[in-house]
């Protein structure tokens, strides 16, 4: 994952700041979030629907309606009139029975998820060739551990959306293919809000899929993408970033993302597990914890952050391990809105000693977390 500053700043160095003033009126309700503004019950302002979700068991589009084959029996494209920048998202479907999402069968629940800055496959043999379709051991592993307790799994493939030879981001011989749309902090972060947000409302559409019962769960990268899509006033936050009014809006880094408001009904997930995830967000929402309460971060659902005692990507995460904005925003909402202990949705675990590779060393004390968060939500 690449490096999130503490102190607001991106890689480079440049400083983001974010105003923290209302929009004018007019942008604000371009998309929509002045309705339920404030009050612990407004979990998704935007429009969307609660933190209980809002389809049907099963939904009534057949998957040959919006998603084409890809590669092999478990991928697919998504309809690039699903995207709001036309991006044909590349998808990994694992059904726990084994069969194709074009069967007939069985409704799942489901869990959507989110690589990180190593992409979702193992590279090939060399640069500048197509990614392969093994995925990454860590991410094998979490598929059939959900798929043992019957939920689903979509993977969402960022990278190799854009460019089939962009299978990471760490390794220079393959940063070299990143697209535009990936190729600075803030702009990977909203363009994958973008494609969370959206592939989240396509899938949960599908006949074989229950999403009154889904789930997110990403690794590092991944799991500021699956957090940020959670976030309550996350669309007054993504109109913030596009307003030309706003002097210290962060449009100019944005050259080649043009604004999309979420969709209004979108389905929200029962919970979020996030594992060693950067919240520092690049600055897509302001870090001080005496602004408006719009601005401050808070997840709409319950959200799970899984973070190693000497890992230090999660520094805006965890005042345990750094400065801890996030949570110190948290918990500022909790005591404006007298939120009990019992309702607050932003859970910490510290694994003492653990580094940012969390997965492959504490996964099986993340699996016991996760068995009665499944079983509560899902089943």
């Amino acid at each position: 994952m690449k490096r999130e500053v503490g102190n607001g700043k991106t890689l480079g160095g440049k400083k983001v700041r974010i105003c923290q003033a209302l929009m004018a009126v007019l942008a604000v309700a371009a998309v929509g979030v002045l309705s339920g503004c404030g009050g612990k019950g407004a979990a998704n302002p935007g429009g969307g629907a609660g933190s209980n979700g809002s389809s049907a068991v099963g939904g009534a589009v057949k998957p040959a309606e919006i998603l084409s084959p890809g590669r092999s029996v478990t991928e697919y494209v998504l309809s690039k009139s699903r995207h709001p920048q036309g991006v044909g998202l590349v998808l990994r479907v694992f059904l726990p029975d084994g069969s194709s999402l074009f069967d007939e069968g069985a409704v799942y629940p489901l869990a959507f998820g989110y690589h990180g800055s190593g992409g979702l496959n193992r590279e090939p043999d060399q640069a500048g060739q197509e990614c392969t379709q093994e995925l990454e051991t860590a991410y094998r592993e979490m598929t059939e551990f959900l798929n043992a307790q019957g939920v689903a799994v979509v993977w969402i493939d960022s990278f190799y959306s854009r460019d089939p030879r962009f299978c990471e981001d760490n390794d220079p011989d393959f940063q070299q293919f990143a697209p535009p749309a990936m190729d600075s902090n803030l702009q990977q972060v909203v363009s994958r809000l973008y494609d969370a947000a959206f592939a989240e409302q396509a899938l949960c559409s599908l006949t074989r899929f229950d999403c009154s019962k889904y789930m997110r769960i990403g690794t590092s990268e991944g799991g500021t993408a699956a957090i940020l899509p959670s976030h309550r006033f996350v669309d007054r936050s993504l109109a913030q970033l596009f307003d030309p009014n706003d002097p210290d809006n962060e449009l100019q880094k944005l050259t080649d993302i043009a604004f999309a408001t979420l969709p209004v009904n979108r389905p929200q997930p029962k919970f979020v597990l996030a594992i060693s995830p950067g919240c520092g967000f690049y600055g897509a929402i302001p870090f001080s914890v005496d602004g408006d309460t719009e601005d401050l971060f808070y997840p709409s659902q319950d959200l799970f952050l899984e973070i190693g005692g000497s890992d230090d990507i999660p520094e805006e995460c965890a005042v345990a391990i750094g400065d801890g904005r996030r949570q110190l925003q948290a918990e500022e909402i909790q005591n404006r809105e007298g939120i009990s202990d019992a309702e607050f949705r932003y859970h910490l675990t510290i694994y003492p000693g653990a580094g940012h590779a969390l997965w492959e060393a504490r996964q099986e004390e993340i699996k016991a977390k996760l068995l009665p968060l499944i079983q509560q939500h899902l089943k």
